[in-house]
């Protein structure tokens, strides 16, 4: 089998403009006469630098964090540094048919970004797929969530910057969380709630059952897919966190031409995602949704996104320093845990190929988070400016530099409004360079 064919197969072309295409039918099925298994993987080699001041003028109880470095202003997932060389994902699969109904997918992930927090070796895909039944293909174990573009697209794919927008990163690639131990030295704003993590991220993934399928008509295409899951990421073994998800989306795509990979096409979708989290003895409502459109034609591609979230918000850590001896609250993760605490946002974005292998991209990008909790409601707003250069089908190069802000809309009276500000103005660029190899 031909290199191109084989990456192709694979999800792993990268030699064309960006790709608008059915992510049901070319992650979870295989073509015609696909081998029993085939082996592919990639690796991206990424170096990130971020500027930004340590912050100062801090008042108690945080004045003992005074010339430190804000979090948000290290490389992740470390958070030891404002540079960082790393593998950011490494993974290796095999896919194939067992028959012309049935087939599989397995992908494990050995890079250092959220997913690999806990786990030096984690399992992102592991399921099979029955395509017996007209109209409602079945999948069946752990995979991508029928939710968002920006989740559903494979990141050594169609990914066309290095890292994901604010919105979808804080709602949607979610973080399991349990009750802090009592009495730790910690301070909670309120309507906040102190927490520890119990696993990676999950990568926009959970064990489950979906049912999917794509109906052409003429020049449209129309497409569902319905997934009931366990709410527990890449971590459904022994978890106590998830109690069970209920997620889909439905789009509809006008095709200009071509197909799979290849193709052109404007597509528009909707999404909805809702479940029950465990935490200290009580289980809160997450509920997430969304609206999309993207369009691409030869050289340009246009998309946007806006998602909404309900329930189960996570903040982060707070304060966002590394620990410091001394008077004042330890740094701890957050979670608003009610039901009535809300956020949005979205990005708009677009790409245009200046040379057959080189390509401009730009795009803004919105997150208001707790936009019902004014002492802690922060906007986090990002313009990323982008190129990429396809040496070869399996390998290409990515340059992005963003510009951030971080906003504090309603600061509140004294110390901890005045903190709160200080610490959000710190908030610095971020250049990052990817190489992507696909084999």
């Amino acid at each position: 089998m031909k290199l191109r064919h084989a990456l192709a197969l694979a999800l792993a072309s990268a030699s064309l403009p960006a790709h608008a295409t059915n992510w049901f039918q070319l992650q979870n099925t295989e073509p015609p006469k696909a081998p029993v298994y085939r082996f592919f993987g990639f690796v991206q080699p990424t170096y990130t630098r971020i500027s930004g001041d340590n912050v100062t003028g801090l008042a108690a109880p945080l004045a003992k964090f005074n010339n430190h470095t804000a979090l948000f202003n290290f490389v992740p997932p470390m958070n030891d540094s404002t540079s960082a060389f790393q593998f950011l994902r490494a993974r290796l699969g095999v896919r194939g048919a067992i028959n012309p109904h049935i087939n599989y997918f397995l992908l494990g992930e050995a890079g250092k970004n959220g997913v690999t927090t806990k786990n030096d070796v984690v399992a992102t895909d592991a399921f099979v797929t029955f395509n017996y039944i007209p109209g409602a293909r079945i999948r069946v174990g752990q995979g991508r969530l029928p939710i968002g573009d920006e989740a559903m697209q494979p990141a050594f794919i169609d990914s066309e910057y290095i890292n994901f927008s604010a919105a979808t990163l804080g709602l949607m690639n979610e973080i399991p969380t349990a009750s802090y131990p009592a009495g730790a030295k910690t301070t909670s704003g309120a309507g906040l709630t102190n927490a520890r993590t119990t696993g990676g991220a999950f990568a926009y993934r959970d064990l489950g059952v979906e049912v999917f399928d794509w109906f052409p008509h003429g020049k449209w295409e129309y497409a569902y897919a319905v997934m009931a899951s366990t709410g527990t990421g890449l971590y459904s073994l022994g978890s106590d966190y998830g109690r069970g998800d209920i997620s889909g989306r439905l789009q509809a795509s006008y095709i200009f031409g071509g197909k799979g990979l290849k193709r052109n096409d404007v597509t528009g979708y909707v999404w909805y995602e809702t479940g029950k989290r465990h935490f200290g003895g009580t289980n809160y409502t997450r509920t997430r949704y969304g609206v999309g459109a993207r369009y691409l034609k030869g050289k340009l591609r246009v998309s946007g996104e806006y998602l909404w979230g309900e329930g189960m918000i996570f903040t982060g850590i707070a304060p966002p320093f590394q620990p410091v001896a001394g008077p004042g609250p330890t740094p701890t993760y957050q979670v608003a845990l009610a039901d009535n605490n809300k956020a949005q946002g979205g990005y708009l974005e677009g790409g245009y190929y200046v040379l057959p292998k080189l390509e401009f991209d730009l795009r803004y990008d919105y997150y208001d988070r707790l936009t019902n909790d004014a002492p802690n409601e922060r906007i986090f707003k990002t313009w990323t400016l982008g190129a990429q250069y396809h040496f070869k089908p399996n390998l290409k190069m990515q340059f992005n530099y963003a510009i951030r802000t971080l906003g504090v809309p309603n600061p509140a009276a004294g110390a901890a409004g005045a903190n709160a500000v200080k610490i959000a103005n710190s908030m610095g660029n971020l250049a990052a360079v990817q190489l992507t190899w696909m084999f």
